[in-house]
C-alpha cells in the first residue's frame, strides 16, 4: 500500500477524500438516460450535496484541530 504522506492521520484523510469521490462517482449515473425518474435524480442530488458537505466539514475539522494543535505548541 503506497503512503504519500508521512503523518498517518493524513494518510487516512487522503483514503477518506477517495472513498467520497468514489461515492460522488456512483451517483454520477444516476443522471445519465440509464434514470428516467426526475424524483430518483432530484434526491440523488440531495444525496451527492450531503456527501460533499461532510467531506468539508471532515477536512476543514482536521485542518482546524492541526492548526490549534501546532497554536498550542
Amino acid at each position: 500500500m503506497a503512503r504519500p504522506f508521512i503523518d498517518p492521520l493524513l494518510n487516512r484523510l487522503e483514503i477518506f477524500n477517495e472513498l467520497c469521490i468514489l461515492v460522488e462517482s456512483y451517483h454520477l449515473i444516476a443522471f445519465t438516460p440509464f434514470v428516467d425518474d426526475p424524483a430518483v435524480q432530484y434526491n440523488v442530488g440531495w444525496s451527492m450535496i450531503a456527501v460533499t458537505i461532510f467531506n468539508i466539514v471532515i477536512n476543514m475539522s482536521v485542518i482546524a484541530w492541526a492548526s490549534f494543535k501546532n497554536l498550542k505548541l
